[in-house]
């Protein structure tokens, strides 16, 4: 039984006033995701959901409704390059798709560049958006690069939102160093602060912002929605600086920061980040809120026309010939796994026998989707190998190949390298450099420090890529055999693939 069933007076006054403000307010919705990576057609099988371009377009156009006083929507980088269809176009329909899906802004992924510097233009021409990045400098002017903005201001509906773009210091190590040889990638804690204290002086030409926002390429981990979010850079960006009121991160995460809201969604764009900000009259911003939003697959209705396949359909007479099969596998060969993977040990066997080497060592970055049992096509061997990387062939000594060894493979910082032609054992509980108890080469040779070895490697880790160093390598080849090419050539000269046994790498 209720002692009152009426409202008591002080909490009517405090919703009379609380429903007064609330009808004042404004608010300002951000839509963010990250990592998108070309997938515009919707699958299921990869290792993320894709729901593809239509439900993904529709997805965004919802919460742009949804929003109550309006939106801005933004990317985080590493748009294009995955699949087929965004690598032999160059990005065009993801473009195209930024369009449809009125894109403001996008931090500089380090996958953006994969095909090098000469695409930002364009791309921000055909996408109708900006790049932003504040801490890449060009060595031979001294000053920021002219493809990508520091900050940008947008102005919705009387609230003025800054968003101030970061890129990822870690681009040295996960791309190829020509593609960014003339850059620096600066530590962006000193130049994001230089810009918050600028904006907040009113210098820009727009005007004083409103709140400040981070779009960035920063990585960080979260183990549950509003847990902790580990990442040294994010976190020190956060409690280093002064004066920014949230920041978009290059991972999926949603929670806070030194009480600053950090949030992304899942990549693929299997779900959308999203950001309520919400201002008073004043224009003085009171909450942010995080969220994350799961994108579904869109069912189509016959006779209904959907703006993304008609995207795709402008590029059919680019992509429709690489629907040709070109072999089959008995079984899947998934690419990733804790040791070398069932995918990463037949393709660098492939490798090793293409190039008559006694090693061959791929990084596992270069390998993004599994193979799956049945009929192989040639955009399926792009899906798998999205990025161009040419072989680099070499010898070098046993004392260095134990260390890219121990890097590559045993490194707690990359991914595990999938390699073969060796025969190791190793302990993964002693300390880092002191892992490997054995190593073999496949006809039961030991590997002597002082001789040498013809070994095999991407382009990408020969010049410095994931921390690779092959130091003080000698009779150096850059084949220009393309890595895709080996996997293309293999599969169509075995027409069957099958599993190779991959116990030549023991834990003790």
């Amino acid at each position: 039984m209720y002692k009152n069933k009426y409202c008591p007076a002080f909490l009517l006054v405090f919703l009379i006033i609380f429903t007064a403000f609330a009808l004042n307010a404004k608010a300002v919705n951000i839509i963010t995701f990250n990592n998108f990576h070309g997938r515009l057609v919707h699958n299921e099988s990869n290792f993320k959901y894709a729901p593809g371009i239509n439900g993904f377009i529709i997805a965004i156009q919802k919460e742009v409704k949804n929003s109550k006083g309006g939106s801005i929507v933004v990317s985080a980088g590493n748009n294009y390059q995955g699949t087929c269809i965004s690598v032999l176009t160059k990005g065009a329909p993801v473009n195209d798709m930024f369009k449809e899906i009125q894109l403001k802004a996008s931090a500089v992924g380090n996958h953006e560049f994969d095909w090098g510097q000469k695409y930002f233009s364009i791309w921000e021409k055909e996408g109708d958006f900006e790049f932003l990045a504040c801490n890449i400098i060009n060595d031979h002017t001294g000053k920021p690069v002219v493809w990508a903005k520091p900050y940008i201001i947008e102005n919705v509906k009387g609230i003025k939102i800054a968003f101030i773009g970061i890129a990822t210091p870690d681009t040295v190590k996960t791309t190829s160093m020509d593609h960014i040889r003339d850059l620096t990638f600066k530590n962006p804690i000193q130049l994001t602060q230089y810009w918050i204290n600028f904006l907040k002086s009113g210098k820009a030409p727009e005007g004083k912002p409103d709140a400040i926002i981070a779009l960035t390429h920063l990585d960080c981990t979260q183990v549950k929605i509003f847990g902790e979010i580990k990442g040294k850079l994010i976190n020190d960006l956060c409690k280093k600086t002064k004066g920014l009121d949230a920041v978009i991160t290059a991972d999926p995460v949603c929670g806070y920061i030194n009480k600053i809201p950090i949030v992304q969604g899942e990549p693929f764009g299997e779900s959308l980040g999203i950001l309520q900000l919400k201002f008073n009259q004043k224009r003085q911003l009171l909450t942010i809120i995080p969220e994350l939003s799961k994108v579904h697959f869109l069912k189509k209705v016959k006779g209904k026309q959907y703006a993304g396949t008609m995207i795709l359909k402008k590029y059919e007479s680019i992509t429709g010939k690489y629907s040709k099969v070109i072999g089959k596998t008995e079984s899947d060969l998934k690419a990733y796994s804790d040791s070398v993977s069932p995918l990463g040990g037949w393709l660098a066997k492939q490798v090793k026998d293409r190039f008559n080497v006694q090693v061959a060592i791929i990084n596992s970055g270069s390998l993004r989707n599994n193979l799956y049992k049945g009929k192989i096509t040639l955009a399926e061997v792009f899906d798998v190998m999205p990025f161009t990387d040419s072989i680099t062939t070499m010898k070098i000594k046993g004392s260095e190949l134990k260390k890219i060894i121990e890097h590559g493979i045993l490194s707690p910082d990359n991914g595990f390298g999938q390699f073969y032609g060796l025969n190791i054992m190793y302990k993964p509980q002693n300390k880092y450099g002191n892992r490997i108890l054995s190593i073999k080469l496949n006809s039961g040779q030991q590997i002597q420090d002082k001789n040498y070895y013809s070994i095999a490697v991407t382009g990408f880790m020969y010049t410095g890529g994931d921390g690779y160093s092959f130091k003080g390598a000698e009779d150096v080849k850059q084949t220009k055999v393309e890595l895709r090419d080996v996997m293309i050539d293999s599969i169509k000269t075995h027409a069957i693939i099958k599993p190779i046994e991959l116990n030549y790498f023991t834990k003790k």
